[in-house]
This record gives C-alpha cells, sequence and structure tokens, in this order.
C-alpha cells in the first residue's frame, strides 16, 4: 500500500491540443462577448443572433469552469492532496478535459 501512496511529481493531463482549444476557445467566448472584438463578435453574433444571450453564455461557461475547478480540489484533497492546488487550476483551465484525468486516477 506504500507504493500505491507515493507522491507524483507531475499531473496527468490531456494533450497541447486540448490546452490549445481550452485556452483560446475560452478566451474567445470572452472576449467576444464583453469586448468590442472587431473579428469575433460578428461571427458569434451570426451563430447565436443575441449579444445577451451571448453573454448568458459565456457568464454560464465560466461558472462551470469555476463549478469543476471547485470539485476538482475537493477530489484532490483526497486523492492527491500535495498537487490540490495545481489541480484545480489545470481544471478551472482545461475543464473536462482535465478533471477525466483526475477521476480515472480516484477509481484506482
Amino acid at each position: 500500500m506504500a507504493n500505491t501512496m507515493r507522491k507524483r511529481k507531475s499531473l496527468d493531463g490531456p494533450t497541447i491540443y486540448a490546452w490549445f482549444f481550452c485556452v483560446f476557445g475560452l478566451w474567445a467566448v470572452i472576449g467576444a462577448a464583453f469586448f468590442p472584438v472587431p473579428i469575433l463578435r460578428p461571427a458569434c453574433l451570426f451563430i447565436i443572433r443575441s449579444l445577451w444571450l451571448f453573454r448568458v453564455l459565456a457568464i454560464s461557461v465560466i461558472a462551470g469552469h469555476v463549478g469543476e475547478s471547485i470539485y476538482a480540489w475537493r477530489l484532490a484533497k483526497r486523492v492527491d492532496p500535495a498537487n490540490a492546488r495545481w489541480w484545480a487550476f489545470q481544471t478551472f483551465v482545461l475543464g473536462v478535459f482535465s478533471l477525466k484525468f483526475l477521476q480515472k486516477r480516484a477509481k484506482q
């Protein structure tokens, strides 16, 4: 049992493609919803058709990421207490892409 409870020096995580997708996607949604970005806002309004609805969507996405990171922090305090803060940060940035790695580690 002592071998399974060893502290890991690194976090499991998704590929660099998921990092790019999540980081740039999240900033694109926030930028198009709340800042006058000349290219992003017309493209997003073409799809969603309402700036109010797009802002509600952006706030929902942010709230979802915050909720997932709180859940990841609590789960990581049980599973990997040494890296709990970093699991929460990674899950805040990546969302479900990071959370599935933490849940897989919790099942082991």
